[in-house]
């Protein structure tokens, strides 16, 4: 739950239903200069993930459109985000968080 820009809440795989999300895997981890981002389970078409810093300050947003639904991978440029601790939350009828480290 994002409250005062601040993540307060971490939900993990364990506590969502059946329906929703199954698994993201974040690589490499630790990542310097792109971040890929691999995910199944998923039964809609668009995607969102949003990017925060440790913090809990949102630093953005991705929205992925597929023709897919089980397993997707996407990469992302990250060379231009400072050295530090990050968090991935995927967006849908459930939320799944996930932390990577950036060198």
């Amino acid at each position: 739950v994002l409250t005062n820009n601040a993540v307060t809440e971490i939900v993990t795989s364990n506590s969502l239903p059946e329906h929703q999300i199954e698994m993201i895997n974040l690589f490499p981890n630790p990542a310097t200069h792109f971040l890929t981002l691999q995910y199944s389970g998923w039964h809609q078409r668009r995607v969102t993930f949003e990017l925060f810093n440790s913090f809990g300050q949102l630093l953005k947003v991705y929205v992925l459109n597929s023709d897919q639904t089980n397993k997707i991978s996407t990469t992302f440029d990250i060379s231009q985000l400072p050295s530090g601790i990050y968090f991935v939350k995927a967006i849908g009828a459930g939320n799944q968080y996930s932390r990577f480290i950036k060198f």
